[in-house]
């Protein structure tokens, strides 16, 4: 019985703690919902665009490729108290590097907006329990997919909506005359630090 009662505890943890490190891979469907022949052309240049998140305590970065346009990187690296950008498309790579304040309370950029959750909704995402979720705002619906079981520190930034609960594995946005669809297709729970460096690389030019 006392063993039993050990398997139990372990499985119960197990089963409600967080995952605070690893990499999430999205790729992103963009509907034109206006079909002007403009509207049409963007989305043929753009049905390659993806999102990645690689995060680890202290420490994200995101890497958004749009199409074959142009991709940009961002790397939070609190625990070194520094930010890189870098931007690179055809003709020129970028980069611009700046200090943060890790001192104090870093505060939450809330966005106003009613939440509605449905936890009786649920389905699977690469493994992850998700619940659904609306946000209503401006006379607008936001629909999520979110899981309890990630845990992203991203210190106040809004990349995602911190007034949704969880974290959205699917969401759905309309921009500027187009249905953008996020879906997690890829997660990777152990990776290699070196991703969060701040160090320029070799062939990009340090913007001021």
């Amino acid at each position: 019985m006392y063993k039993l009662l050990i398997i139990f505890i372990v499985l119960n943890f197990n089963a409600t703690s967080q995952i605070n490190e690893g990499y999430l891979k999205y790729a992103i469907q963009l509907l034109p919902i206006d079909t002007t022949q403009a509207n049409l052309n963007a989305a043929r240049m753009l049905w390659k665009s993806r999102m990645e998140i690689s995060f680890a305590g202290d420490m994200y970065r995101i890497d958004s490729h749009i199409g074959d346009i142009t991709d940009n990187t961002y790397i939070y690296n609190y625990s070194e108290g520094e930010i890189l950008t870098l931007t690179s498309n055809k003709s020129t790579k970028f980069a611009h590097k700046k200090q943060i304040n890790t001192e104090g309370t870093i505060t939450r950029n809330d966005e106003h907006g009613e939440v509605v959750v449905y936890r009786d909704s649920t389905k699977q995402i690469l493994g992850f329990k998700c619940y659904y979720v609306e946000l209503l705002t401006n006379g607008n619906s936001i629909p999520y997919w979110c899981t309890d079981e990630i845990d992203i520190n991203f210190r106040g930034q809004s990349l995602m909506n911190p007034s949704i609960p969880g974290f959205p594995l699917w969401f759905q946005l309309e921009v500027k005359g187009f249905q953008m669809t996020y879906t997690a297709v890829n997660f990777i729970e152990e990776i290699d630090q070196n991703v969060f460096s701040t160090e320029i690389p070799e062939g990009y030019s340090e913007s001021p």
